[in-house]
């Protein structure tokens, strides 16, 4: 009857505000219940269909989410918003199946609801996400015509959502050695820079102090680093903002300005002082500095902040090196026990072997040494060098003439005429 009708569509509508509302608090098992209530009243009911799918999405409960769109899509094949969803839980399962597989059904998901006309909300989420996949993917100028719609068609931040694409595009010029064309999308970013949300601004600072260090423009290049890391000290909900500090101490350490980089990472310390990667480079600057107050400060972070890591056992053996010798020995055994990059696996083996023939241990000296021996190519001449030259030496000691006399040769054709450590390792050919 027209009264039953009635009071079933203010029952819907009452389900629907419900949505509304638990939605917009986040509440996602709310909206489930909703849309489940909606749909056992109505199984064919559409929005009731999409929340249903949605939340399942948003609650990564995705197989379920497919589920209930192939259902809803077979009731209304050409609807809009079942598309975008069937986009976005495509897009929310790439960590699960891979790019490959998710990526393009995401984007012919969304590009085809875009088509058949998407409530304007969902229309900005469609564009928005497909923009992402794109620039991701490196399409530079698919993604712009997104964030060109956006940056006439969103009310939140019009401005911000536009700019990306410049931005991105930028990037893609820089790379390509194109700097005169990223420097007139970086430019139009920085017309607005007041405006900027602090990762959009952070970001445009940083494309324009590499391109301008590309082209020898040095002055330039450390200004917009430093306006890059003052946007950034801003970026309060990011993860890592380290890259900013990083290029501005990487420009003017190559300047010459070690001091002055030194004092980057300390800056940046002093918002994220638990920061490894700045931790192990404001040390390593450190010593090049010859401030063993500042080295043993930032290896007390680093044990604060990163007990088990073998940096900080690194750290503590170079520092104790000399005073506590056989402390040292300890924290540089335990630091070989990772899985070293290989730069670090020359640093701390030379180190323990050191240590070890200080210790008159000749034995494990040499077996510390001898899995560097296959890698002598991938290292510096001075690494090389001083590898052979124990080598050369722990044989001697042990009376193993054959075998020091080998690397004795070695050492001799590698090293440079006014090596000072040539005389001994000529000296041990001629025994």
């Amino acid at each position: 009857t027209p009264l039953q009708s009635a009071e079933v569509a203010a029952s819907r509508e009452t389900w629907l505000q419900r949505i509304a509302r638990r939605e917009a608090r986040g509440d996602q098992f709310g909206v489930l219940a909703a849309a489940q209530e909606l749909l056992r009243q109505d199984p064919r009911d559409l929005e009731a269909g999409f929340w249903e799918a949605r939340a399942l999405t948003e609650l990564a409960r995705y197989p379920e989410a497919r589920a209930v769109l192939e259902r809803s899509l077979r009731l209304h094949p050409e609807a809009a918003i079942l598309v975008y969803q069937r986009g976005d839980n495509h897009e929310n399962s790439i960590p699960e199946v891979g790019r490959e597989v998710g990526e393009p059904k995401a984007l012919a998901d969304y590009g085809r609801a875009i088509e058949l006309g998407l409530p304007q909300r969902w229309e900005r989420e469609a564009r928005i996400s497909r923009a992402g996949l794109l620039r991701d993917a490196r399409r530079w100028e698919l993604a712009e015509a997104d964030y060109r719609w956006l940056a006439t068609n969103d009310p939140r931040a019009p401005q911000h959502l536009g700019n990306l694409g410049y931005l991105s595009r930028s990037a893609s010029y820089r790379e390509a050695g194109r700097h005169a064309e990223a420097l007139v999308d970086l430019r139009r970013v920085l017309q607005r820079e007041s405006e900027l949300e602090p990762p959009q601004a952070a970001q445009a600072r940083y494309q324009l102090a590499g391109i301008h260090y590309d082209r020898g423009e040095v002055d330039l290049a450390i200004e917009s680093a430093r306006e890059s890391v003052r946007h950034a000290r801003k970026q309060v909900e990011l993860t890592d903002r380290s890259r900013y500090w990083i290029v501005l101490a990487a420009i003017v350490r190559a300047e010459g300005r070690a001091r002055e980089a030194l004092e980057v990472f300390q800056d940046f310390l002093t918002l994220t002082p638990d920061h490894l990667p700045v931790l192990r480079l404001s040390y390593d600057l450190s010593l090049e500095l010859g401030d063993r107050a500042a080295s043993a400060s930032i290896a007390e972070l680093a044990r604060e902040h990163h007990p088990e890591s073998y940096e900080t056992d690194l750290m503590a053996a170079e520092l104790l090196v000399k005073k506590r010798p056989a402390e040292a020995l300890k924290h540089c055994e335990r630091a070989l026990q990772a899985s070293l990059p290989l730069a670090d696996a020359f640093r701390l083996r030379v180190l323990c072997a050191k240590l070890y023939f200080g210790a008159s241990r000749t034995r494990e000296a040499l077996g510390t040494l001898g899995p560097l021996v296959a890698h002598l190519d991938s290292t510096d001449l001075e690494t090389r060098l001083e590898v052979l030259a124990l080598h050369a030496g722990g044989f001697d000691r042990l009376g193993e003439k054959d075998a020091a006399q080998g690397y004795a040769r070695l050492f001799l054709e590698a090293a440079p005429a006014n090596d000072p450590r040539r005389a001994a390792a000529q000296a041990l050919l001629e025994d």
